[in-house]
């Protein structure tokens, strides 16, 4: 008997539509870099990379990133489903930072 694991339906729909393309997932963190003087910047918890796999309710996404000699690392993150709070085509000319309205710019 195979040991199988039942798919997130949430994670069946994105391996639908999404699966072997570059996207840009926000996890709904929000992380405080530096205070400067009375003002302390907020930024999103973002992961960017290419879809490859799900399982259960984790999602794989293979990640890409240049070191100082050039050359392109790839490894694999496995995220948990229920952190992911938007996901957005890479190559989409709006970005996360674009989907969210602050209060001073409504």
């Amino acid at each position: 008997m195979k040991n199988e694991i039942t798919l997130n339906p949430y994670l069946a729909g994105i391996m639908n539509y999404l699966k072997d393309q570059k996207v840009e997932i926000f996890l709904g963190d929000m992380q405080a870099v530096a205070k400067l003087s009375d003002i302390e910047p907020q930024l999103k918890s973002i992961v960017v990379g290419t879809i490859i796999d799900a399982m259960g309710d984790c999602l794989v996404i293979e990640c890409e990133k240049k070191n100082q000699a050039g050359h392109i690392i790839k490894g694999k993150i496995y995220l948990n489903a229920w952190q992911i709070k938007t996901i957005c085509l890479f190559n989409n000319p709006l970005y996360s930072k674009d989907f969210f309205s602050y209060e001073h710019e409504v």
